[in-house]
């Protein structure tokens, strides 16, 4: 029983410390939004695709039409943003392409 009280008085004094190690915090830090950037990304797709076509002037369907969609696909984008005070602003161009 005695081990028991002793070893609870030990996990106590050891949690209450590192409660207050967590109260100490850092300063916020200030972020800079202005400048310039660029940047690319790279991904790849993929799916099977039913094409179902209908004629008006006899109401036939034709399910016939299918295929694979399987691609890479990629690009590169750059911008610039401007910060005032709390408010960014910016503009962004981007080019993309697939296989």
């Amino acid at each position: 029983m005695k081990s028991i009280l002793l070893a609870s008085t030990i996990i106590a004094a050891f949690s209450g410390c590192a409660f207050a190690a967590d109260s100490i915090t850092a300063a916020p830090v200030a972020y800079e939004w202005s400048g310039f950037y660029v940047g690319a990304q790279l991904g790849y797709g993929w799916g099977d695709v039913k094409g179902h076509d209908q004629n008006i002037g006899s109401g036939s369907s034709d399910w016939a039409d299918s295929w694979n969609s399987d691609r890479a696909l990629g690009g590169i984008h750059l911008g610039y943003n401007k910060a005032f005070n709390s408010i960014v602003l910016g503009a962004e161009a981007d080019i993309e392409a697939r296989e």
